[in-house]
């Protein structure tokens, strides 16, 4: 079962995410279904999985 975890682990940090929302994840046993995307300039936008809106900003 450590070797799932470990290689799941592995993917989610492939994919962009940090330590501590992989621990978050874990934690919480769900993953979140809504993100945030922080551009270089730190502009940041959030959206949530599968929406067709358009990304607001803040």
């Amino acid at each position: 079962m450590a070797e799932v975890r470990d290689a799941a682990r592995q993917r989610l940090g492939l994919l962009g995410m940090s330590e501590a929302q992989i621990r978050a994840v874990e934690h919480a046993k769900l993953a979140q279904t809504r993100i945030s995307v922080v551009a270089r300039d730190g502009h940041r936008a959030r959206g949530q999985i599968g929406s067709r809106s358009q990304l607001g900003t803040r």
